[in-house]
């Protein structure tokens, strides 16, 4: 015969099933709506492609139809842009491996200055190859920097006839955008000096209302 004791511990041990049962479902429920939630993800079709990314030459040397002829044969297209001087990757990755190819590998090196395009626009991002046997890579004022010390480490004089070429041409285009930044900024300037002119003053409460005596 059962007693008390017993009849308590029966019910303890079958609300505590209960228990674990509702929270087994509700576990189960909350796993099954995450699963519910990747699968639009998962069934959204065939990825779309990483874009491209594409270098534009700022000034296509001697050896651009050489780099172009490369181009050609590895990814089987033709440069792009009004002026075919456009050449785009399919990433990043394969772009500096072609520059870098192109500027140590070759012999002798080629020289290129490319700038990157993102959205169609040109920003402050470039791989420079002077025919050094280097690649440098980033803003201009970066490879100016850059350059600058390859050409204090180099000792072959024919590299560092490469190097100070390279450093003139690259000390000519940061001076040009520094020139053409400060113009701006004075042009700015006397825009704004010239409206602030223009503006009548404004009449004081006194002017207004006359002097009070």
């Amino acid at each position: 015969m059962s007693t008390p004791e017993d009849e308590v511990r029966k019910k303890m041990k079958s609300i505590a099933e209960e228990a674990a049962e509702v929270a087994r479902k509700k576990q189960q429920a909350l796993e099954e709506e995450a699963q519910k939630a990747k699968k639009p993800i998962q069934d959204d079709g065939p990825k779309k492609p990483a874009p491209e990314t594409a270098f534009k030459a700022e000034k296509p040397s001697s050896d651009w139809e050489k780099i172009v002829e490369d181009f050609k044969k590895k990814y089987n297209k033709e440069p792009e842009g009004p002026a075919k001087n456009i050449l785009s990757f399919p990433s990043e990755k394969d772009a500096m491996a072609f520059f870098e190819s192109q500027a140590t590998e070759k012999q002798p090196p080629r020289e290129f200055l490319m700038q990157k395009l993102e959205n169609g626009k040109p920003v402050d991002d470039h791989v420079f190859s002077c025919g050094s046997g280097q690649l440098f890579r980033g803003g201009l004022k970066d490879i100016q920097t850059q350059v600058a010390k390859a050409l204090e480490a180099e000792k072959d004089p024919q590299k560092r006839a490469k190097l100070e070429s390279g450093k003139e041409l690259i000390d000519q285009r940061v001076a040009a955008i520094e020139k053409s930044t400060d113009m701006r900024a004075k042009m700015g300037s006397m825009k704004e000096q010239a409206k602030t002119e223009q503006t009548p003053p404004q009449p004081t409460d006194t002017e207004e209302h006359g002097h009070k005596l």
